[in-house]
C-alpha cells in the first residue's frame, strides 16, 4: 500500500515543557533551538522565574513563570553561612511552599490541557 505524503494529515499538539531553569544554560539552548524550529505545535514552557534570556523565541511559544526551583548543587565551594540559609531555605520551601505551588501549576496544567508533558530537567521536585 502506498501512502503519498500529500494525504497525511498533519497532527497539532500542545506541548508543555518545565525549564531546568530561567536561564540560557546548554539545556535550555537545546530546547530553545528544538522549539524554534516547530512552527506546527503549540508550545508552552513553564520556567522557575519569568526573565529577558527567552525574549528571542517565537512568538508561537508561550513562556509560563511557574514560580518553582530546582534543586541542584552548586559547583563552587560554599562558607557556612550560605550553606545554612540554603538548608533553610530548602527546608521551607520542602515542607509550605511546595503545596502552594504543585497547586498552580496543576492548574495551569489543566488549563493548557497538554498532549505531551517534558521535563527538561533532572532536578525538579515537583
Amino acid at each position: 500500500m502506498d501512502i503519498s505524503l500529500a494525504k497525511c494529515k498533519v497532527i497539532k499538539l500542545k506541548i508543555c515543557i518545565f525549564a531546568h531553569d530561567a536561564y540560557m544554560s546548554g539545556a535550555n539552548m537545546s530546547l530553545c533551538d528544538w522549539v524554534n524550529e516547530d512552527k506546527k505545535d503549540d508550545i508552552y514552557i513553564i520556567l522557575p522565574h519569568k526573565n529577558s534570556n527567552f525574549d528571542n523565541i517565537n512568538k508561537n511559544i508561550h513562556l509560563i513563570d511557574g514560580r518553582y526551583f530546582v534543586l541542584v548543587r552548586n559547583l563552587e565551594p560554599t562558607n557556612f553561612m550560605y550553606n545554612c540559609k540554603k538548608s533553610i531555605k530548602t527546608l521551607y520551601m520542602k515542607s509550605f511552599y511546595r503545596y502552594v505551588i504543585r497547586e498552580k501549576l496543576r492548574k495551569t496544567i489543566s488549563s493548557i490541557n497538554p498532549d505531551v508533558i517534558i521535563s527538561n530537567s533532572f532536578s525538579i521536585w515537583l
